[in-house]
């Protein structure tokens, strides 16, 4: 209802649709000219949680066949199964994707999700092929390299900080063959702790990436954790708390708007 009031009467918006699964959930908004489809994250304060945890666990990487895509595609099971609770059905985003386009044949479609959500879109915007752009906040990896060097919708992805998820699924590295390897899509770029958003290109003297191999990721903790034991020193615990308080929607959202401003 906030939204519907806030998109509605403040931002002239007057379409608007919701789509539910056992993990999914999608929030459509439109308006002749274009339409928002925004993907919930990961819940953590409902019974609907369990079924996130899941998904977000299921990341064994299985093929996927979309329009413009590499034959070698592959994408995370989780989110694959998420996306089509309510993607193809008689009900689903899909067709009703298609027919806003079939009453406003210009119309443009933007997807966007943070978290989970973000790797749905991204699942979603592949699919449907037709997409102006995609935004993603604070997003797992998706798909294999493949899939990420054949994938044509522009993207844009922002990452907060120290944000640990975006790291995620760590790539396992007994399996080094092509096509069994987790990559990102999209153009990067970071909010900084002062909240500062600079492209990655150029962007020297940011947060380095933790170790993104599954393997190369736990050892790291686990060095890290020890050494602090031995020396009494328990940064490596406000270290972590760090990197999981930065994944946190509201950063996103505070940083992101305060650029916005500074940009009008």
């Amino acid at each position: 209802r906030f939204a519907q009031y806030a998109l509605g009467y403040r931002a002239g918006m007057h379409q608007f649709r919701f789509f539910q699964g056992n993990t999914t959930e999608v929030f459509t908004v439109s308006n002749d000219n274009f339409a928002i489809i925004a993907f919930r994250g990961t819940e953590v304060v409902s019974f609907n949680a369990v079924f996130d945890v899941i998904t977000d666990i299921r990341f064994k990487l299985v093929d996927f066949k979309a329009p413009g895509l590499s034959p070698e595609s592959k994408i995370h099971q989780g989110f694959k199964e998420a996306v089509e609770e309510t993607w193809d059905k008689p009900d689903g985003l899909k067709i009703y994707l298609d027919s806003l386009k079939q009453k406003n044949p210009g119309i443009k479609f933007w997807f966007t999700g943070h978290s989970l959500g973000a790797a749905m879109a991204t699942v979603a915007a592949a699919l449907y092929g037709d997409v102006e752009g995609l935004y993603t906040f604070g997003s797992p990896m998706v798909g294999n390299i493949p899939f990420a060097e054949s994938f044509k919708v522009p993207t844009w992805r922002i990452v907060h900080n120290y944000d640990l998820i975006v790291y995620l699924p760590p790539n396992n590295p007994l399996m080094k063959k092509e096509g069994t390897q987790y990559a990102h899509v999209g153009e990067t770029y970071f909010l900084t702790t002062e909240g500062e958003l600079v492209k990655l290109d150029n962007a020297p003297g940011l947060p380095v990436p933790v170790p993104t191999t599954l393997g190369g990721f736990f050892k790291d903790r686990v060095q890290k954790f020890i050494k602090s034991l031995d020396k009494l020193d328990l940064s490596v615990l406000k270290e972590s708390a760090k990197e999981t308080v930065d994944h946190a929607p509201l950063f996103y959202t505070l940083k992101l708007w305060n650029n916005y401003i500074k940009g009008i």
